[in-house]
């Protein structure tokens, strides 16, 4: 498998992740408050294991393809997680929008059944295995994109998600780097250009894309928890 293939599988794999925790209204908080509420259910991996449990950055770097070597843990707590989606039992949540996203969640499950564990989430973070069909992402190859229609596409969500937050469009372009960090220059350079309606290079344009897709999705969350907490 060539590197740009690597790469595919994991931006992939990042789509997969982040179709599968907004189906049921999940932020990347969620994971981490649900273990923090009912920490009975959670008894091996995600209470009292500080940086190496998924917190939110975890979570946002795996579905930004942020990160080239997961740490083992990560697909382990991918695994207990599931587990407990798939026992059936959601634990006594007394917050009732955590209760309801949970209620809401689905385990990741085999054709025959039997839930995902650890190595079936490395294996398809590899490419070697196909996520279930409610949350697989096309297939998408690099000479398949039309560069500048998605940098318009891009740059709308983007326009949209600033004004959502009331912000200037100077100052929504700060936030939107804040927001994703850590970028190398080369990132932060291609989604300054699209901002500016200026195509990035067509070889960075799948991974910038999925950055910037992200980080719209994620400032709908929060609006929506907003006005969800008044």
């Amino acid at each position: 498998m060539t590197e740009l293939e690597l790469d595919i599988a994991r931006r992939r794999f990042g789509r997969f992740l982040l179709r599968w925790r907004l189906s049921a209204g999940w932020t990347t908080a969620t994971p981490e408050n649900w273990a923090s509420a009912c920490p009975e259910l959670f008894p091996e991996l995600w209470p009292g294991l500080g940086r190496n449990r998924i917190g939110r950055g975890q979570w946002v770097e795996l579905e930004n393809a942020k990160t080239a070597k997961p740490q083992p843990v990560s697909f382990m707590q991918l695994e207990e997680l599931n587990a407990v989606l798939a026992s059936g039992n959601r634990g006594a949540i007394a917050k009732r929008v955590l209760a309801d996203r949970v209620a809401a969640a689905q385990p990741i499950l085999h054709e025959d059944g039997t839930p995902w564990r650890a190595p079936d989430f490395f294996a398809c973070w590899l490419g070697q295995l196909e996520p279930p069909e409610q949350w697989r992402p096309e297939l998408v190859q690099v000479e398949d994109v039309d560069v500048e229609e998605t940098t318009i596409r891009l740059r709308g969500a983007w326009l949209v998600a600033v004004d959502d937050l009331g912000l200037a469009r100077g100052a929504g372009v700060q936030r939107l780097l804040r927001d994703c960090q850590p970028l190398s220059q080369e990132e932060e350079d291609d989604l300054i250009s699209i901002t500016d309606g200026v195509a990035p290079p067509a070889d960075r344009i799948m991974h910038i894309a999925q950055i910037l897709q992200n980080w719209c999705a994620r400032t709908r969350e929060r609006l929506t928890d907003r006005v969800a907490d008044r």
